[in-house]
């Protein structure tokens, strides 16, 4: 073993010295198994709620959807905010530029090469952060062949532009923090915005980490005029949005509709015996239509705000009443956001998915271990926002496609304690000159 490593070092270490041709090696290797997916599957692969949001927009001019969530919408009550707009917009306006059937298929062509995109990005915020040109290959690898994202990216959905434009933000903030350069931390709030305009998980993100940085006296004093900045590009960001549905539902909205059905639909069945398993649509949509027809303070012609509002009542209820049983099926959505267990029963791909995440969170978790104390300023923005997306989607719904737009982070986390046990593995890799090419 110890042979075969030592002729591999030698084999591949005068490789290694180059990054950037590793990194373009990965890069076409990614942008081949991207074609191939395509020349195998339809283009888009199904028809999805944002696809068919943005046909209506070209239509009508607004952004309206109606009976899935909200059974009491009806021909003068569509307009809807139950998702964030950037995506329909983005797919809108390839739809009206190139037509309807053309549009789509650019629009997956374009999320592919946002893909790729991404793994350059990943790339250069694990040489912020580790100075390892092994270490940041290894996780563009990881992230660049990751085959879920890579299929996801078939269908006109929300991830791939947003983990773009997240991917774009922790870039953005781990710049300003090391340069405290106003324009970065300006493109950092820009970024944050517009990852929240495609997907509003990271709404409240921006505000975890101010209250971080004020209980660390040093950093806030040096970034607090950077910091201001990116807060104002990021509630800029949304104003457009907010005054939109203000005007549509006359409240206050930075967000989506979905949270009080999310809530309802993932909880309602805290009560029975058999409670720990995920909440499928087909089966939740009798128990809330007749919840609604047994509601008599309802009108019937109820907004979406208005319907959130009475779902997240009527959960909160229910957590209220169960909340031994909350927390143990939040426990287990925590299981599941990285398995897919339930949803992707008995398919050996998933399963193996599922391991591969698994041993990745692990990682994950012993690089932030060994390399927090020493790097708190650097590596707290990204333990923090996968502890976020981890524990929010708990609480929630548990579905693996929720959690993809952090996984390349977590893999650059465990490509650092990977490349570590390989040291260990082989003792010759410490003597390569794994020094950073700058034009990488």
């Amino acid at each position: 073993m110890k042979q075969i490593g030592s002729g591999l070092i030698k084999v591949i270490s005068p490789f290694w010295q180059q990054p950037t041709a590793v990194l373009l090696l990965i890069l076409l290797l990614s942008g081949g198994i991207r074609l191939g997916m395509m020349l195998l599957r339809d283009v888009p692969a199904a028809t999805t709620r944002r696809q068919v949001m943005a046909e209506q927009l070209l239509e009508s001019g607004q952004l309206v959807y109606c009976g899935e969530y909200f059974p009491l919408c009806g021909d003068d009550n569509q307009l809807t905010a139950s998702v964030e707009p950037l995506p329909v917009l983005l797919f809108a306006g390839l739809m009206w530029l190139f037509g309807q059937t053309t549009g789509t298929v650019i629009a997956v062509v374009g999320q592919q090469a946002l893909g790729v995109l991404t793994a350059v990005i990943l790339y250069h915020i694990l040489q912020h952060l580790f100075h390892n040109p092994a270490i940041s290959l290894l996780g563009t690898f990881l992230w660049a062949t990751y085959l879920p994202m890579i299929t996801l990216a078939l269908y006109l959905e929300a991830e791939i532009i947003f983990t773009c434009l997240l991917l774009l933000a922790i870039w953005a903030l781990l710049h300003s923090l090391e340069t405290d350069n106003k324009l970065t931390w300006v493109a950092a709030g820009l970024c944050w915005g517009l990852a929240t305009l495609s997907r509003s998980i990271t709404l409240y993100f921006p505000i975890i980490m101010l209250v971080v940085a004020a209980t660390h006296r040093p950093t806030l004093r040096r970034h607090a005029a950077g910091m201001g900045l990116a807060l104002l590009a990021f509630a800029l960001t949304l104003t457009p949005w907010v005054m939109r549905n203000a005007q549509v539902f006359g409240t206050f909205l930075p967000g989506n509709t979905l949270l009080g059905y999310n809530l309802f639909r993932h909880n309602y069945f805290l009560g029975d015996e058999d409670f720990l398993h995920y909440g499928y649509a087909k089966e939740a949509d009798p128990i809330i239509r007749q919840l609604i027809a047994t509601t008599p303070n309802l009108r019937g012609d109820e907004n979406e705000v208005e319907m959130d509002t009475f779902y997240k009542a009527e959960a909160l209820k229910i957590i209220k009443a169960h909340p031994v049983r909350y927390l143990q099926l939040s426990l287990y959505r925590f299981v599941a956001l990285w398995t897919d267990f339930e949803v992707q029963r008995g398919q050996l791909f998933w399963q193996l998915v599922a391991v591969e995440n698994g041993v990745l969170l692990l990682l994950a978790g012993l690089t932030a271990v060994r390399h927090l104390p020493h790097k708190p300023i650097h590596l707290l923005p990204l333990i923090l926002l996968i502890a976020y997306f981890a524990a929010t989607h708990s609480l929630i719904i548990a579905r693996m496609r929720y959690i993809m737009p952090i996984l390349p982070l977590v893999m650059g986390l465990a490509a650092a304690e990977g490349a570590r046990w390989l040291q260990q593995l082989w003792q010759r890799i410490p003597q390569w000159q794994l020094t950073p090419n700058k034009a990488a």
